[in-house]
């Protein structure tokens, strides 16, 4: 997703924005998250975008400049413009990473003794450190620190349009509200029908798939005003290792997570209730030696910034063993990535992981980091058997599916054709909930089974312990016939009541009673009662 400036549109297929990036986001096409503009540092004018307006010290020891972030981030890369006359200054500078709560002071970066080539430059953190405060510090004596502009990489938002799934679909949400809209990019936090939402329960979940394993490095999430509880948030990669942090309470409507992770699936639970997302930002990149928007394409790169990422151009330079423009062909068979055999005649399966053309062994084809979901196999080259799905096949399907495992995609374990009746969910993995019943849970039981309506089977809608009075069928969704009532419509209405008319319910007769007889179900005699009254009163 490109953040163009006054939100004009990106090119459709360079991702470019002509009027430069909106204010916080820089990069190629403008989709990386600056962390550093709305943090507090020694000078605004190093901050503001504008590389006209320069922080400038005066000639001395060891000049520094520092910035605080608003949150504890992970840092990897800083791109920094200086004016060109000056950058014999920053040879063997470096850049220090300090997290405040922990009282942790990290180096990520010691320039070389040899100047920057150019006035605009990105370096790298030999690792990925996580804190909240960053210096830049030049090493040698009376010299003249000059920051025209900087900016601390915070990853791009890899769940944009991703994969999305949840427990089931709240039934006010046939077209609004959906999975979906936790991923559409608009985080309106106070309109909750562009929110997504799962109906109230015990153990609700939402999960986005990111395509392929990426390093996450922050989540933000965002939610509707009045959905503030504890969350409990699983970060799983493709070979089913999970990342938990539990406990994220979401106190305002939106809450900042600092991550240093690797992982594909990011899900969120709770123990009991909704869960509502209006907008989940997960923050991160490619993973090492793989590039691209989609992370798709491997490249090999020394020292690879943002910028060779999805160019796929490596401006430092190939790491050993690699060659070719984009440093993808392996010089000990010179293959090129995704090929392999003697004189690379074969394409790797584009059912390897991380790759559309696959990442295999230019020996073998053997595929380094497994198959993707639905496939298994050496050179995952074979398709999951029918009841199979996921990361090298490795998930069962639901048994609920309607036309059996046969229907159950295996990719991701979605039942193709539905589910039998008395389960719901994507994968058919949940049963109705009480009150609800048959295809899709979509109908309502009898409010008159015998019990309630935690007795009515969840297939088929039959009150397990038959009907209240006045009730019968299998349903309990036929009232009593005339001139019957109670249990099971088990009696008759009195002879005495008018057109033998009774409530169905308790036999009281609703048409009151023959000439000759009173009270509610007609059972006195008029005449008995006035003839006890007559001897009384003799």
């Amino acid at each position: 997703m490109c953040h163009c400036e006054n939100n004009e549109q990106c090119d459709n297929t360079s991702g470019e924005c002509s009027s430069g990036c909106a204010k916080g986001w820089f990069g190629p096409g403008c989709q990386y998250r600056d962390i550093a503009v709305e943090g507090a540092s020694d000078s605004y004018s190093a901050t503001d975008g504008d590389p006209t307006t320069c922080y400038e010290t005066q000639a001395m020891d060891k000049p520094v400049w520092k910035i605080k972030l608003n949150a504890i981030e992970t840092i990897t890369e800083i791109y920094i413009i200086t004016k060109a006359d000056k950058l014999q200054y920053f040879m063997n500078f470096e850049v220090l990473v300090r997290n405040t709560t922990t009282k942790k002071k990290e180096l990520c970066y010691r320039h070389t003794n040899i100047a920057p080539k150019s006035e605009k430059f990105s370096v790298l953190c030999d690792n990925r450190i996580v804190g909240n405060q960053v210096k830049i510090k030049l090493t040698r004596s009376q010299t003249q620190l000059i920051i025209c502009d900087i900016k601390i990489n915070g990853g791009r938002n890899l769940a944009f349009k991703g994969e999305v799934s949840q427990v089931s679909e709240h039934k006010d949400c046939k077209r609004t509200c959906t999975a979906e809209k936790a991923v559409d990019g608009h985080n309106n936090s106070l309109a909750w029908r562009e929110c997504s939402y799962t109906p109230d329960e015990h153990n609700p979940w939402w999960e986005v798939d990111l395509g392929i394993d990426a390093l996450i490095r922050s989540i933000q999430v965002v939610t509707y005003k009045d959905n503030k509880h504890n969350y409990d948030i699983e970060i799983k990669n493709s070979e089913n290792v999970s990342y938990f942090i539990r406990g994220v309470r979401i106190a305002q409507t939106s809450v900042n997570i600092s991550v240093n992770a690797i992982g594909r699936f990011v899900k969120m639970t709770k123990e009991w209730g909704r869960i509502g997302i209006c907008e989940i930002y997960v923050y991160g990149d490619c993973q090492e030696d793989t590039c691209g928007y989609d992370c798709q394409k491997s490249c090999h790169c020394r020292d690879a910034t943002i910028w060779d990422k999805i160019s796929t151009n490596c401006s430092s330079g190939c790491k050993d063993r690699w060659k070719g423009f984009q440093c993808n062909i392996d010089t000990t068979t010179d293959c090129e990535s995704g090929r392999y055999g003697e004189k690379c005649p074969t394409q790797c399966s584009k059912n390897c992981r991380g790759n559309q053309h696959g990442f295999c062994r230019s020996s073998d084809g053997r595929c380094f980091g497994g198959c993707n979901a639905g496939w298994k196999g050496n050179k995952c080259d074979q398709e999951c058997f029918a009841g199979e799905y996921g990361i090298n096949c490795k998930e069962s399907c639901s048994d609920y599916c309607k036309g059996g495992v046969a229907k159950c995609d295996r990719t991701y374990g979605y039942c193709l054709s539905g589910c039998i009746p008395g389960w719901n969910g994507s994968r058919c993995d949940k049963a109705c909930d009480e009150g609800y019943y048959g295809q899709n849970c979509s109908t309502k039981c009898s409010d008159y089974c015998h019990g309630g309506k935690a007795y009515c089977n969840k297939v088929d809608g039959n009150c397990k312990h038959g009907c209240m009075d006045g009730w019968k069928g299998p349903l309990c969704d036929q009232a009593c016939s005339s001139g019957r009532y109670g249990y099971s419509c088990g009696y008759k209405c009195s002879q005495q009541c008018d057109k033998q008319e009774c409530n169905n319910i308790d036999g009281r007769c609703t048409s009151g009673c023959i000439p000759g007889w009173t009270g509610e179900k007609c059972g006195k005699s008029v005449y008995s009662f006035n003839l006890k009254y007559f001897i009384a009163t003799v």
